[in-house]
């Protein structure tokens, strides 16, 4: 059986380029004992990251658990996990990289495509009201 204290996420329509960035990702996510995620710079946002090419510390999800299912494939399954790695007082970094090129080669995912606006406009609905009457409500808009 073999042993793992990470879980890395990365879209469909990536590639990676960069032959050390398993190493650059690993370093920063250990530089903190609260760090749970790296991403890169463009992924990171400041309220929550985007979490298409993201290195976890394994008990990230082991307390804040998995992506939420009632969202679909899209921008808030990431935004809502962040909310909750808030919550449970898990950083956030990035690597220290000029641009995302330094790491991957990034095309349009058909996943994202193939949602439809109107189910994004949903997934919207759903943060909001999974998250009324609290600071994090009016994070999407």
């Amino acid at each position: 059986k073999e042993e793992f204290d990470e879980v890395f996420l990365f879209k469909d329509d990536m590639e990676i380029i960069n032959p050390n960035w398993l190493r650059d990702m690993r370093d920063a996510v250990y530089s903190d004992e609260r760090i749970g995620v790296v991403v890169t710079r463009n992924l990171f946002r400041i309220s929550h990251v985007a979490m298409g090419f993201s290195l976890f510390k394994l008990k990230v999800f082991e307390e804040v658990e998995f992506f939420d299912e009632r969202f679909k494939i899209g921008e808030i399954d990431d935004v809502d996990f962040s909310v909750r790695m808030i919550l449970n007082k898990w950083k956030f970094a990035y690597l220290n990289n000029e641009n995302e090129f330094d790491y991957y080669i990034h095309r349009m995912s058909m996943a994202f495509k193939q949602l439809g606006w109107d189910e994004q406009i949903k997934n919207k609905e759903r943060f909001r009201e999974k998250w009324r009457d609290t600071e994090w409500e009016k994070l999407v808009l």
